[in-house]
């Protein structure tokens, strides 16, 4: 009997070392995440807690605020 996809990524994963199997997490959170469907609940996306590094959340919240500025240099 063959077995499916996901037991077969579960055993190429379980031999990674574990920071090549926290890339394969982020990675497959990342694909998850992508596929919500538009105006999905904030709920759908506490799966994905901790899911990014903190100096990739710190760069992203920077982005953010900067974003929200207003410029007095508006002609």
């Amino acid at each position: 009997m063959a077995i499916g996809i996901a037991e077969q990524v579960r055993l190429l994963v379980e031999i990674l070392p574990n920071e090549e199997q926290e890339r394969v997490l982020d990675y497959a959170r990342s694909l998850a995440y992508a596929h919500l469907p538009p105006g999905a609940p904030g709920s759908a996306v506490l799966d994905f807690v901790g899911a990014f590094p903190p100096e990739t959340v710190a760069a992203m919240e920077a982005a953010h605020a900067e974003s929200e500025q207003v410029s007095d240099d508006a002609d």
